[in-house]
């Protein structure tokens, strides 16, 4: 949201349209020059691509609102395990899905699996239905239904993940040299 109105500001001419896509989809249309630019989560490694790191964001639980964990301020990664996990697929985004494993694995549990879903919306959704807990980036908070309820992990550090900007290095956009 910070980044669009100064594109706007600094290249008043500019067209911009907004896509939804995974983070593979997002790589593949660039590679294809489908499109100019894309936000995705990193790490991506994907020859003749470029990336600037936007932001990282605190990795954080996102809960049933009524399940008793939701009372809490922050959640022990232990205590999750009484909740399946609800999944973003792999395939999807690949970042946030490895970032779930690598948590559990650093804390030394293994979730038990609800399900995976296509899209971080529908994890939301799932976690709001009362399918289980989700590991997810921070922004959810501001799309989350009001059936989910984000924690902080008691985690330290806490677990981060990257928002980077990417392109093609051969790019020839003036707006893409900011």
């Amino acid at each position: 949201p910070h980044v669009l109105p100064v594109l706007r500001a600094r290249y008043p001419g500019i067209e911009l349209t907004l896509r939804s896509l995974s983070t593979p989809e997002q790589t593949a249309a660039l590679r294809d020059h489908a499109i100019d630019a894309a936000f995705l989560r990193g790490p991506v490694e994907e020859p003749g691509l470029a990336y600037e790191l936007v932001l990282r964001e605190t990795i954080v639980a996102a809960l049933p609102a009524k399940h008793h964990l939701a009372r809490l301020e922050r959640v022990s990664v232990s205590r999750l395990v009484a909740l399946p996990l609800v999944r973003v697929a792999r395939t999807g985004a690949p970042s946030i899905h490895d970032a779930t494993n690598q948590i559990a694995e650093t804390a030394g549990v293994k979730f038990e699996l609800a399900m995976d879903t296509d899209s971080v919306l529908g994890t939301l959704n799932a976690v709001g239905a009362g399918l289980g807990f989700s590991l997810l980036p921070d922004y959810v908070r501001q799309i989350k239904p009001s059936t989910v309820a984000v924690r902080r992990l008691d985690l330290e550090p806490q677990p981060e993940i990257d928002l980077l900007a990417a392109y093609r290095k051969d790019h020839q956009l003036p707006a893409l040299a900011m």
